[in-house]
């Protein structure tokens, strides 16, 4: 995930802290280290002019309380706002964003409390359709949606001017969330 998102442009990762997220502990120094190279390398082979943030894991509730700008949270339970609608509120409103955040979930994905608690913080779960992807796809089709609807990938030219920022993801970084400040 860190390696395939940094190519496509995401400024910050943050590993989350989830119900469901597998690992119990914290990510050890080393892990650290060893992601910090991963993205260091993608962003050196992809040609970014700056190497991805990776921030210090948080509990998912922190996370949600902190997060700026636009957030997005896809869910499976989701079935009344999909990602295509909430993309085309944004790029037809002409507003611009000062960046996105994209939180994926855990593997077995998040709980409804961890849903709620998102909504009640501003975050909007959007639904990806009838399938249920993997986190570490997850996160990529939804920073390539943004990427495609913003005109970075060939798609029309949006009215806004940012990149996704910050992938926040579980303490594996199998999930999590990515923020493109919508200028990645």
């Amino acid at each position: 995930m860190l390696q395939k998102s940094t190519e496509i442009g995401i400024t910050s990762f943050v590993p989350v802290i989830c119900q469901r997220t597998v690992a119990t502990n914290r990510p050890s120094p080393a892990r650290y280290e060893r992601w910090r190279q991963i993205v260091t390398e993608a962003a050196e082979q992809s040609h970014r002019g700056r190497i991805p943030v990776l921030r210090e894991a948080m509990d998912f509730d922190s996370c949600c309380t902190q997060a700026e700008g636009s957030s997005l949270i896809p869910w499976e339970e989701e079935s009344a706002a999909s990602l295509k609608s909430r993309l085309g509120v944004w790029t037809s409103g002409g507003d611009s964003l000062p960046s996105v955040n994209i939180f994926i979930g855990p593997e077995g994905g998040f709980t409804s409390y961890e849903v709620d608690t998102a909504r009640t913080n501003g975050l909007m779960p959007v639904t990806l359709g009838k399938r249920v992807l993997r986190a570490e796809t997850s996160g990529l089709v939804v920073a390539s949606a943004i990427l495609y609807e913003l005109g970075e990938l060939g798609g029309r030219k949006a009215t806004l001017g940012l990149p996704i920022d910050e992938l926040i993801a579980n303490g594996e970084l199998t999930s999590g969330l990515l923020t493109k400040s919508l200028a990645m």
